[in-house]
Protein backbone atom coordinates (compact mmCIF):
# COMPACT_ATOMS: atom_id res chain seq x y z
CA UNK A 1 0.00 0.00 0.00
CA UNK A 2 1.12 3.36 -0.96
CA UNK A 3 -0.58 6.38 0.55
CA UNK A 4 -1.25 9.09 -2.68
CA UNK A 5 -3.63 12.02 -1.38
CA UNK A 6 -6.71 10.69 0.94
CA UNK A 7 -6.92 6.97 -0.16
CA UNK A 8 -4.12 4.30 0.24
CA UNK A 9 -3.40 2.32 -2.85
CA UNK A 10 -2.52 -0.99 -2.90
CA UNK A 11 0.53 -1.79 -5.26
CA UNK A 12 2.94 -5.15 -5.79
CA UNK A 13 5.44 -5.62 -3.46
CA UNK A 14 7.89 -2.86 -4.58
CA UNK A 15 5.62 -1.28 -6.65
CA UNK A 16 5.39 1.90 -4.94
CA UNK A 17 7.60 4.68 -6.29
CA UNK A 18 7.27 8.44 -5.64
CA UNK A 19 7.09 10.91 -8.95
CA UNK A 20 10.15 11.01 -9.47
CA UNK A 21 10.77 7.25 -8.92
CA UNK A 22 12.31 6.37 -5.65
CA UNK A 23 11.17 3.94 -3.48
CA UNK A 24 8.70 5.01 -0.82
CA UNK A 25 9.03 3.90 2.56
CA UNK A 26 7.36 1.04 4.24
CA UNK A 27 4.23 1.83 6.21
CA UNK A 28 3.03 -0.11 8.94
CA UNK A 29 -0.64 0.35 10.00
CA UNK A 30 -1.31 -1.54 13.92
CA UNK A 31 -4.31 -2.56 15.37
CA UNK A 32 -4.11 -0.01 18.33
CA UNK A 33 -3.24 2.81 15.78
CA UNK A 34 -6.73 2.37 13.85
CA UNK A 35 -10.21 2.80 15.24
CA UNK A 36 -12.30 1.90 12.17
CA UNK A 37 -11.66 1.17 8.77
CA UNK A 38 -13.38 0.10 5.72
CA UNK A 39 -11.74 -0.99 2.40
CA UNK A 40 -13.62 -0.14 -1.19
CA UNK A 41 -11.65 -1.57 -3.84
CA UNK A 42 -11.64 1.27 -6.82
CA UNK A 43 -10.58 -0.33 -9.84
CA UNK A 44 -9.79 1.08 -13.39
CA UNK A 45 -13.28 2.62 -15.17
CA UNK A 46 -14.77 0.09 -17.22
CA UNK A 47 -15.50 1.00 -20.97
CA UNK A 48 -18.38 -0.11 -23.34
CA UNK A 49 -17.11 1.55 -26.57
CA UNK A 50 -13.16 3.23 -27.34
CA UNK A 51 -14.08 5.90 -29.97
CA UNK A 52 -10.29 6.74 -31.30
CA UNK A 53 -9.35 9.33 -34.00
CA UNK A 54 -7.10 8.68 -36.70
CA UNK A 55 -6.04 10.24 -39.97
CA UNK A 56 -7.54 8.73 -43.19
CA UNK A 57 -4.28 8.52 -45.88
CA UNK A 58 -6.40 9.19 -48.61
CA UNK A 59 -7.75 11.81 -47.90
CA UNK A 60 -5.92 13.73 -45.10
CA UNK A 61 -9.05 14.02 -42.61
CA UNK A 62 -9.69 13.11 -39.26
CA UNK A 63 -11.70 10.14 -38.91
CA UNK A 64 -12.84 8.38 -35.45
CA UNK A 65 -13.03 4.61 -35.28
CA UNK A 66 -15.46 2.78 -32.31
CA UNK A 67 -15.10 -0.51 -31.17
CA UNK A 68 -16.98 -2.15 -28.57
CA UNK A 69 -15.00 -3.65 -25.12
CA UNK A 70 -17.25 -6.41 -24.33
CA UNK A 71 -17.66 -4.49 -21.16
CA UNK A 72 -20.39 -2.36 -19.77
CA UNK A 73 -20.26 1.19 -19.03
CA UNK A 74 -19.69 4.57 -20.83
CA UNK A 75 -17.93 5.34 -24.14
CA UNK A 76 -14.23 6.45 -23.91
CA UNK A 77 -13.04 8.87 -26.32
CA UNK A 78 -8.84 8.50 -27.02
CA UNK A 79 -7.96 12.71 -27.17
CA UNK A 80 -4.54 12.25 -29.41
CA UNK A 81 -4.09 11.03 -32.93
CA UNK A 82 -0.75 8.98 -33.52
CA UNK A 83 0.66 9.46 -36.67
Amino acid sequence: MKPTGQQLVITRRGGAASFDGNALPTITIREQGCSSWNVSPNGRPEYGTVKVPYIDQNTGRQRTKSFETGLEGPSRNVRHVRH
